[in-house]
C-alpha cells in the first residue's frame, strides 16, 4: 500500500464562532493547486478537493456568504494572484472580522536535502502554479511562495488589523521525511518531495540540508493562531483516488490526510472536547486530529503555535465554537484495545496476545503496535511507523510487557482526549518540533493544571524502562496550586526511539505516592503504579492524564556530561 507525500499543505483557516458579533465579517480565501504550469512538477490530487470541501463546510455549516469565500484553483494561482489576494484581504478587514486563507500544493523547506536552497530556518517555501523546478537557486527562489520572506510581511498586515485568524499549515515548515527510513513492514510512505534541478549560482550560497536546527524564532504574532499538520521534519501525505478502498475519506474524494481528518473532528465524526466545557479549543482540536491521523497510520503529528511556552494570550485555548456543536461532544465509554500486528517471523506472539483482554491481534492491516523481524531482533513500530524499540528475536515474555506497556498509554491517551476535566496540559519545549528532537538537542518539559491537583510524571523509555520523574524528592509531595507550571529541562540522548511522557493527575493524595522517593525505575507490577492503573481502568472521579511522545531520531549532537 503507498501513499503519495503531499509535499506541503499550507492552510489559514479561520473558523467562524457561533456568537460573533453581529457586524464581524466573515472572509475566506482558498487556494488550491492540483495541475501545475510547469510540466516537470507532478500533479497532486487532494488540493482542488481539499478546497472544496472547506469551500462547503464554511457556506454550509458556518454561514459565510459565497461572495466573501475567494477560491484560486490551478491557473488562478499564480505567485502575484496569492500575494495580491493576501493583501488585499489585509486592506479590506478590520478588527473583529475573522478570515480564513488555506494553500494547498507542492512546497519544500532547507531541511530538503533534495532541494538543495538555502530558504531560511523556520520557514517554508512553496510552489504556485507558476513556480520553477529547473534552473539556478536565484531563478528558482524567485519564482517560490517563502514564508518569511513573502507571507510573513503579509500576515503581519493582517495581524495588525485586528481580526481573529486561525491558521492551520499542514507541513508550514515543510521538511524532510526523517522518520520514513524506520517505516513499518505493512505499509509504505514513499516520498513524492520535488526534487529541483539547480545549476550553479554563486550569487546565492548556504548550507542546505542540514543535520543541526537553530533554536525556533520567536513567535511573531497576537492574533494569529496555527495549526500544522506536521513538524519541521515530517512530510504530510495526500490519499489519492487509487487508495480510497485502503483508506477512505469522508465524502470518498482525494484528500490530504490532515484535512480529512480535520473534516471529521469539525464535524463530530471525532469527539474533542476533552474537557467537556462545551467549547472546541484550538488545543482540543489538534490533539483530536493528532490521535486520528495516528490511528489510521499517518506519518505526522499536528502542532499548535504559538507554543504553550509562549502564549502569554491563552491563544492555544481560544474557543472554535462559542455553543456545542456535534464535534464538540465529549466520548464515552472505554478504551478501545490495542490492536497488534504480528509481522513474518514473530507469529510466537499470536497466542500471548490473544490471551490478553485489552489487545486484539490484527490480521492483513495496520495495527497500533506492530512487530517485525529484522537483522535478528524483534523491532516495535507504532501504527504510524515511529520505531518504539528493538528486543532480541524470539523474546516474546519481552515483547509481550512492551506491548501490556503501549496498552496501558494507548488507554491514557483516549481518556486524555476524551476526558480531562482539570485542563491538565503536558507540552514540550520547544514546541514547533513536534515531539522530534536529534540526538543532542535540548529539551524541557511542562505540565499544568487548571485546578489544584496532585501530578506524577512519568517516562516510559524505549526500552520499556519506566522512570518517575516527578515527584523525586520530599518537597515536591504536595498538591500543585492551579495553573502552576512544573518545567523539568532535558536533553535527547541514544537510543533513537520513541519515549512516552505521562502526567497523572489526582485531586486526592495518590496512593503509595510516598513509594517514588529514592527509586530511579519502576516495575510495571510496582504496587503504587498498580494502583494508579487500576484508579484510571476503573475511571474514577479526581482523576485525569495526559500523555506526549519523544521521538529521539540519529544526529551528529552530543547532550552535555
Amino acid at each position: 500500500m503507498s501513499f503519495a507525500v503531499k509535499e506541503m499543505l499550507l492552510a489559514v483557516l479561520l473558523l467562524w464562532g457561533l456568537m460573533a458579533p453581529a457586524q464581524a465579517g466573515r472572509h475566506a480565501l482558498l487556494i488550491g493547486i492540483s495541475d501545475y504550469g510547469d510540466p516537470a512538477i507532478r500533479d497532486l490530487e487532494g488540493p482542488r478537493h481539499d478546497v472544496e470541501a472547506l469551500r462547503k463546510v464554511l457556506i454550509g455549516g458556518w454561514g459565510a456568504s459565497p461572495g466573501n469565500v475567494r477560491v484560486l484553483l490551478d491557473r488562478g494561482a499564480t505567485r502575484g494572484a496569492i500575494l495580491g489576494e493576501i493583501e488585499q484581504l489585509a486592506g479590506r478587514v478590520t478588527a473583529g472580522d475573522q478570515v480564513l486563507i488555506y494553500f494547498s500544493g507542492h512546497g519544500t523547506s532547507r531541511y530538503d536535502s533534495t532541494s538543495g536552497l538555502p530558504i531560511p530556518h523556520g520557514s517554508g517555501a512553496y510552489i504556485p502554479w507558476d513556480g520553477i523546478i529547473e534552473g539556478t537557486q536565484g531563478q528558482i527562489m524567485a519564482n517560490l511562495l517563502i514564508g518569511n520572506r513573502d507571507l510573513r510581511p503579509r500576515l503581519d498586515q493582517l495581524d495588525r488589523t485586528g481580526a481573529e485568524v486561525l491558521v492551520v499549515a499542514d507541513s508550514c515548515f515543510s521538511g524532510n521525511a526523517v522518520r520514513s527510513a524506520n517505516l513499518s513492514p505493512t505499509r509504505d510512505f514513499p516520498s513524492r518531495q520535488q526534487v529541483l534541478t539547480i545549476t550553479s549560482d554563486p550569487a546565492l550560497s548556504g548550507k542546505v540540508g542540514e543535520d543541526v536546527r537553530p533554536p525556533p524564532p520567536p513567535y511573531p504574532y497576537r492574533n494569529i493562531s496555527y495549526l500544522s499538520a506536521a513538524s519541521d521534519l515530517e512530510l504530510a501525505m495526500d490519499i489519492a483516488a487509487s487508495l480510497l478502498r485502503q483508506a477512505p475519506t469522508l465524502d470518498s474524494q482525494p484528500h490530504g490526510a490532515f484535512t480529512d481528518a480535520l473534516l471529521r473532528v469539525l464535524g463530530g465524526e471525532r469527539p474533542a472536547d476533552a474537557d467537556g466545557d462545551g467549547k472546541l479549543s484550538h488545543a482540543e482540536l489538534r490533539l483530536a486530529t493528532q490521535a486520528l491521523l495516528a490511528e489510521r497510520g499517518f506519518q505526522h503529528s499536528p502542532q499548535l503555535l504559538p507554543p504553550a511556552e509562549s502564549d502569554p494570550r491563552g491563544q492555544r485555548d481560544r474557543a472554535l465554537f462559542a455553543t456545542r456543536p456535534a464535534a464538540a461532544v465529549p466520548g464515552n465509554g472505554k478504551a478501545p484495545p490495542l490492536r497488534v500486528a504480528l509481522g513474518k517471523g514473530t507469529t510466537a506472539l499470536e497466542p500471548l496476545v490473544r490471551q490478553e483482554s485489552g489487545m486484539q491481534l490484527v490480521t492483513g492491516g495496520t495495527g497500533d503496535v506492530q512487530v517485525a523481524e529484522e537483522d535478528g531482533q524483534w523491532l516495535l513500530l507504532a501504527g504510524a511507523g515511529d520505531p518504539i524499540s528493538r528486543i532480541p528475536a524470539g523474546d516474546a515474555g519481552r515483547a509481550l510487557y512492551l506491548l501490556r506497556l503501549h496498552q496501558w498509554v494507548q488507554a491514557l491517551m483516549w481518556r486524555q482526549g476524551n476526558a480531562n476535566p482539570f485542563g491538565l496540559k503536558l507540552d514540550l519545549v520547544p514546541g514547533e518540533r513536534g515531539g522530534n528532537f536529534r540526538y543532542g538537542e535540548s529539551l524541557s518539559v511542562r505540565m499544568t493544571a487548571a485546578r489544584p491537583v496532585w501530578l506524577v510524571l512519568l517516562d516510559i523509555d524505549s526500552n520499556g524502562g519506566i522512570l518517575p520523574l516527578y515527584p523525586n524528592k520530599q518537597a515536591e509531595m504536595n498538591s500543585l496550586a492551579a495553573d502552576r507550571e512544573i518545567a523539568i529541562h532535558n536533553c535527547a540522548r541514544e537510543p533513537e526511539g520513541t519515549d512516552y511522557l505521562i502526567a497523572l493527575a489526582f485531586t486526592g493524595h495518590p496512593p503509595l505516592l510516598e513509594q517514588l522517593l529514592g527509586k530511579e525505575k519502576l516495575a510495571f507490577d510496582d504496587p503504587a503504579l498498580t494502583a494508579w492503573r487500576t484508579l484510571f481502568a476503573d475511571g474514577k472521579d479526581g482523576t485525569a492524564a495526559a500523555v506526549t511522545q519523544i521521538r529521539v531520531i540519529k544526529g551528529e549532537g552530543k547532550c552535555p556530561p
